[in-house]
């Protein structure tokens, strides 16, 4: 991926990638949204467990670096399996034809998903294939360095954490505002971050976060990783940390080749 974008730097605008996540009517917050400000000496709240809801939606999404491409929420019980997941290709194609007349004039797109079953069934393989689709495949277990999953998804989901929906309808009227309120920009930027990725992923040699987050001695620099991750060095966000990004990711995979 990273030749291709330094052979032709248009490359990554070629690309609509796509996945599926579930939308719940109760999502609880996270640990830092739900902190509370408390003078000193005073006792800590004590708050009970909450679980998510067991009203949800599933939503399936296709994002480019321009914004949305398609979405859909599938019916109430449906869930993705490949006769579904061939009838949204064929819904997806339709929408690039409409909303991206010039990719589908030249046929100049990729379509990068992951490797669920249902993505991967023959069935769907064969479609794609009679229809000259392009595939990017995506490495398994490795949602760090898939554009739904490192923002599209978190995204939308952070805007509604604990906030409750009593219906569907409710999940899919909120959901589509929070999808909305994202800025074109941000698109833009997501994909840059990806290669970012990308690179990153190759210089751990093909370590993403979540592969180097199985090993015990890993586990216990859970912090220093995550910087290692993200888009700015450790030491401008005020950590005491002056690692680069590159040095923590080499001694990360060190301690994985020689101990793991």
């Amino acid at each position: 991926m990273l030749e291709m974008t330094r052979t032709d730097p248009e490359w990554k605008d070629k690309i609509i990638t796509g996945d599926e996540t579930w939308v719940y009517g109760y999502d609880p917050e996270t640990k830092r949204q739900s902190a509370e400000w408390r003078g000193q000496g005073e006792p800590r709240p004590k708050k009970s467990r909450i679980l998510k809801s067991r009203n949800k939606v599933l939503l399936v999404a296709f994002l480019d670096n321009k914004g949305i491409v398609h979405h859909e929420y599938l019916p109430a019980g449906q869930t993705v399996i490949k006769e579904m997941y061939l009838s949204i290709l064929r819904r997806l194609r339709e929408a690039i034809r409409k909303k991206r007349p010039e990719k589908w004039t030249n046929g100049d797109w990729i379509l990068h998903h992951d490797n669920a079953r249902p993505h991967t069934a023959h069935l769907v393989t064969s479609f794609l294939a009679k229809n000259g689709a392009e595939i990017l495949p995506q490495p398994p277990y490795s949602p760090d360095i898939a554009p739904n999953d490192f923002f599209l998804f978190p995204k939308l989901k952070a805007v509604l954490k604990g906030r409750h929906f009593d219906t569907r309808e409710d999940i899919i009227e909120k959901s589509l505002l929070a999808l909305k309120s994202i800025p074109k920009e941000a698109y833009k930027n997501c994909f840059d971050n990806w290669e970012k990725r990308w690179r990153w992923c190759v210089e751990a040699r093909g370590f993403t976060l979540k592969k180097l987050a199985k090993y015990p001695f890993v586990n216990n620099q859970e912090k220093i990783i995550r910087y290692a991750f993200q888009d700015v060095d450790p030491h401008q966000r005020g950590a005491s940390c002056t690692y680069t990004k590159k040095r923590i990711v080499e001694e990360l995979v060190f301690l994985v080749v020689t101990y793991g």
